[in-house]
């Protein structure tokens, strides 16, 4: 059974989930103004019925198999019962005709059979016939049956274990954990609290026997799991009491992602500041959760990434600073902070860095680009650092891409080409080496490369697969283009022009993937919302060279492969677009 989430019109439906159909073997949408948010089924064989509830009701359904038709009653509560707060979930107390709600109160209603029949309700409808204060404090928020036991999660970090004559039979209070929002059990035999054994030592009645349930693990509101046992519950160490920590969820939509390059480790950035390394071999997190907060408010981290050395993660806050955290300990370990903008709320959307680890270059929200350098600090020649060396704001529209290639002069001497492309269709490349703090990031060329459509992503196309030092471009109507941008002509020639994947959209995001055993390079790419996919190179508009699938059931935020090309990464945090206005006055070099 399964409640949708519109607000208006809200249905509930009826599936058998061992059929191929698609459809539902019965609906109905004459649903109360309450809206409901849960549902329950009654595990008797021989009735259909369903419990569900909102804020402010409890309905009682009953289905026939083989019917269209559904029938519900909502039982009115007493007046004795004013102080009962909000539903939050209902269970059916097995081997009798009771059903018990949860709320927000700390209590339950317990709904019952009543030989007292009133004008507003049928003989065998159920009635609210008394309420019981079991949370000490704050709200049930999970409630459910287990074996002979009625159990509850409450908004104080407490498990509590219950008869059905609603008397406590154990409880687990010393978890570290707050307010208590899933808890899920195991299939396997219970286990017993304590032995027969133990019991007899203690004088204990070993007929009666111990609490005893499987193991079962919850889930708070910081997406923290603990794994429980019933023995725990006799424990006197109260730190044996705690639980066995398994893992933290992700308790904010992930804005950024990025991989070691030569270790098995992908940072995982949340909204609420905070930044997780996780062995994707093992499947552990490798370090406590790191947390950033200033002035009790969360520093949002918008891009990440590793240097290539991997000696240090960069990682942009939606506040416009660059921290950059050593991996041995995952602490900052700059001295001067770096800023791309002295203003607040200027977030990094992209983090390019160059092969040799010393320079660094961003984009972010506000058009505009920046440089940092990896370098001694002036006369003080102890300890190299990063610092801001420029920054230009060189697009009239949102940046859509940037992108940082290596190539070599004609002494055979390694330069770094930084291109970026926006919705102003210009493809714009700067001026590293002449990129300071006081002067800014120097222009070193635009051009015009659409006319109707806009760019959507770029990356330096390798020159192992052209022959030359070109920039792939992706724009608004499926095509790939290949640039190739001479400051010295001032001139931008196209290369080649072909269809690029159509799968969902024109593609968003887009990076290198070399595999090492493999003499063929690809593409990686993600569109803006739910597909990612391969583009084998060199490209040519073959479809058979494509591939798509769907990752995600919305937006994607970031994407990121690992150097030996066994692994891609996409997160699907909330992606929020934001509406633009076209500049009338000519950008300037400007923090």
């Amino acid at each position: 059974a399964t409640l949708s989430a519109e607000a208006e019109n809200q249905s509930i439906c009826i599936w058998d989930w061992t059929s191929d159909s698609k459809d539902p073997i019965a609906m109905t949408t004459d649903l109360p103004k309450d809206f409901q948010y849960f549902c329950t089924f009654n595990y008797k064989p021989e009735e259909f019925e369903i419990a569900t509830n909102g804020k402010n009701r409890v309905l009682f359904w009953f289905w026939e198999p083989g019917s269209q038709d559904f029938e519900f009653y909502a039982p009115a509560l007493s007046k004795d019962f004013t102080e009962v707060g909000s539903f939050t979930q209902t269970a059916f107390i097995p081997g009798n005709n009771q059903a018990v709600s949860a709320t927000t109160t700390g209590d339950i209603v317990v709904w019952d059979k009543s030989l007292i029949v009133d004008a507003q309700s049928n003989e065998d409808d159920r009635r609210g016939i008394k309420v019981v204060h079991l949370s000490p404090e704050g709200s049930i928020n999970t409630l459910l049956v287990q074996g002979d036991y009625l159990v509850t999660g409450s908004t104080d970090g407490a498990i509590r274990f219950y008869d059905f004559q609603f008397r406590v039979a154990a409880w687990f209070e010393d978890l570290d954990t707050k307010k208590i929002m899933a808890i899920s059990f195991s299939t396997l035999e219970p286990r017993k609290a304590t032995e027969p054994e133990e019991l007899a030592k203690l004088g204990k009645d070993t007929e009666k026997g111990s609490f005893e349930c499987p193991d079962f693990i919850v889930a708070d509101h910081q997406s923290m799991i603990i794994q429980l046992q019933a023995p725990m519950s006799e424990e006197y160490d109260p730190e044996k009491r705690a639980g066995r920590y398994l893992t933290r969820g992700h308790r904010s939509p992930i804005f950024c992602l990025a991989t070691h390059p030569t270790e098995p480790l992908l940072a995982i950035g949340e909204k609420k500041g905070l930044i997780k390394i996780w062995n994707y071999v093992t499947k552990e997190t490798i370090n406590k959760p790191i947390i950033f907060e200033k002035e009790k408010k969360w520093e949002s981290p918008t891009a990440m990434r590793f240097t290539p050395d991997g000696t240090c993660l960069v990682v942009g806050f939606a506040n416009g600073s660059l921290k950059f955290l050593s991996t041995q300990e995952y602490e900052d370990f700059q001295k001067n902070p770096v800023r791309i903008s002295d203003r607040d709320r200027v977030s990094p959307r992209q983090i390019v860095i160059s092969s040799d680890s010393k320079i660094l270059a961003c984009r972010d929200d506000q058009c505009c680009v920046t440089v940092a350098k990896y370098d001694f600090l002036g006369a003080d020649r102890s300890q190299p650092e990063w610092q801001f060396a420029g920054r230009v704001r060189s697009h009239l529209l949102d940046i859509t891409a940037i992108t940082l290639g290596e190539t070599q002069d004609s002494q055979g001497n390694t330069v770094y080409r930084l291109f970026s492309v926006g919705k102003d269709r210009r493809l714009i490349e700067y001026d590293i080496e002449r990129s300071t703090e006081s002067e800014g990031l120097p222009v070193l060329k635009v051009y015009n490369i659409e006319q109707e459509l806009y760019p959507t992503a770029c990356t330096f196309y390798p020159a192992s697969v052209a022959g030359e030092d070109l920039v792939l471009e992706m724009n608004s109507d499926y095509k790939m283009k290949l640039w190739d941008p001479n400051p010295m002509t001032k001139e931008c020639k196209n290369r080649r022009t072909c269809l690029g994947p159509t799968y969902g959209g024109p593609i968003a995001r887009l990076t290198t993937m070399d595999i090492p055993e493999l003499d063929e390079k690809y593409l990686v790419y993600s569109t803006e919302e739910k597909v990612i996919g391969l583009i084998k190179m060199p490209i040519d508009g073959n479809p058979n060279k494509t591939i798509g699938l769907i990752a995600h059931p919305n937006g994607i935020a970031d994407i990121c492969t690992t150097t030996d090309g066994k692994y891609i990464f996409t997160c699907g945090g909330v992606t929020k677009k934001k509406k633009t206005t076209k500049e009338i006055t000519r950008p300037n070099n400007w923090r």
